[in-house]
């Protein structure tokens, strides 16, 4: 589910499209997300054949499956915070730290608060004056077009119909079949830590998908160690990391995932 698909209001009141932001190239969901340019760190050894990866991934998902469901209202919002970085030019990468809060039942305005760690301070007159360094709120319309708390909650959690689902849904989309499917997946795996039947299926669904391989030392953005699974994707590899302890999903070599949970208000943070 995305967050950043909609015109949304800056701190200044100025409205930005923020599917035209340069950098903001790779999707999550069915909207347009960060596209992080600092690479991760990609492990010391990968495996060689695919094997080792659906082994992990098939553990990844018995951890998944035995997580406790959590009760989500209509009136509630989805709170997802990340870490990663948008590139405006070649000596302008932004780092940002991002909170988005978004309706569960997609009918109600959410809120995007981005913090810029790394960043210009503001300028007058600067179009991307909303990713100046400080801390900005954003207005995120309900968008049709992007996929609800519900809608996830409706997907089959069979790993063969869910893959023929996510096949159909992303065809033509991509370098390759298989890699248009991975990067769906990515895209569902936050919001799904919180359905655990579903967040399962991706992961056996990913199992059945050729080309991932084992990186036995990986890091995610903000370089926590862990260990990776990667892929091909349209902007190059892309790195999944997972604690090696838990099993719990960290996020990406590009965008690391810091918290996932329901809150009753935007802008409020989920009870612990």
């Amino acid at each position: 589910m995305c967050r950043t698909r909609a015109l949304s209001s800056g701190s200044d009141g100025a409205e930005l499209d923020l599917a035209a932001l340069p950098g903001r190239t790779r999707a999550r969901g069915d909207g347009l997300c960060d596209h992080a340019v600092l690479a991760g760190v990609v492990g010391s050894r990968t495996a060689t054949n695919d094997a080792d990866a659906v082994d992990l991934l098939n553990r990844i998902a018995e951890v998944a499956a035995a997580k406790k469901s959590v009760s989500v209202g209509d009136d509630q919002y989805i709170y997802v915070r990340t870490q990663g970085s948008m590139t405006f030019s070649d000596k302008d990468i932004r780092i940002l730290r991002e909170a988005s809060w978004t309706a569960v039942d997609g009918k109600r305005a959410g809120l995007r608060r981005v913090t810029v760690l790394v960043g210009p301070p503001f300028r007058p007159r600067d179009p991307f004056s909303s990713y100046s360094k400080g801390t900005h709120d954003m207005r995120l319309s309900p968008d049709p077009d992007v996929t609800t708390f519900r809608e996830l909650q409706a997907l089959p959690t069979d790993p063969d119909a869910l893959l023929a689902k996510i096949y159909a849904g992303t065809k033509g989309e991509g370098q390759t079949r298989q890699s248009a499917a991975l990067e769906k997946i990515g895209d569902l795996l936050p919001d799904a830590t919180l359905l655990p039947e579903l967040d399962a299926a991706l992961y056996r669904a990913a199992a059945k998908i050729p080309g991932v391989s084992v990186v036995t030392d990986a890091q995610d953005y903000t370089g926590r160690s862990g260990i990776g699974l990667s892929f091909k994707e349209r902007d190059g590899r892309t790195v999944w990391v997972f604690d090696k302890e838990s099993l719990d999903f960290l996020g990406s070599a590009d965008e690391a995932l810091l918290d996932v949970g329901v809150a009753d208000k935007a802008g409020e943070t989920p009870a612990a």
